[in-house]
């Protein structure tokens, strides 16, 4: 750099740019003239090559990662495809992160599924009758009233009690079990 000159302040002169060269002879006499310094960014956003793996639910939430940039601005990134879950499964996803300069870099990540979530049980009351011995039953399926899981699976596996006599003429309370095929379960 020349005697005279400031340096431009970096990550804010993207663009052209009119500077002003003063120069002096050491006698008092100076002079000065301008150019144009066109300032471009073509360096890609930095991030790790790998990403370390992650563990994600069936509902693929994604945390996009962070790069980091030499100029001040946005870097977005974009997963190569959606999340396909599959329980025990992996997926390697692509990230592509770009500036706003249109640099780019690519980074892997592998999400492995693991579906931790319990499905939520929900029930409506019901009323039954006994019938000519005095007996009646209900079956899981008579009180389960939309229970949902992330991953969309519901196995209904019980309602107890589920056999009711004379003594129990009036209101019983019941509990259904519900669990959604991965080891995660939940009661109403």
């Amino acid at each position: 750099m020349l005697p005279g000159m400031l340096p431009l302040p970096l990550r804010t002169n993207i663009g052209e740019n009119i500077v002003t060269l003063t120069i002096n002879d050491g006698n008092g006499n100076s002079s000065t003239a301008t150019a144009v310094v066109t300032v471009g960014d073509n360096l890609a956003p930095v991030t790790a090559s790998v990403l370390a793996p992650l563990t994600v639910d069936c509902n693929g939430t994604l945390s996009v990662p962070t790069a980091l940039d030499n100029c001040a601005g946005t870097v977005i990134g974009t997963a190569s495809a959606p999340l396909s879950f599959v329980e025990g499964g992996s997926t390697t996803i692509t990230w592509t992160f770009e500036d706003d300069y249109g640099n780019k870099s690519y980074a892997t990540q592998v999400y492995n599924y693991d579906d931790n979530t319990a499905p939520v049980a929900a029930t409506e009351d019901i009323t039954v009758y006994l019938d000519a011995s005095g007996n009646a039953s209900i079956a899981p399926e008579d009180v389960e009233n939309g229970s949902t899981d992330d991953c969309g699976t519901i196995n209904l596996v019980s309602v107890a009690p589920n056999s009711f006599y004379c003594a129990n003429i009036g209101e019983n309370i019941v509990t259904l079990t519900i669990n959604d095929g991965n080891g995660n379960s939940s009661t109403a």
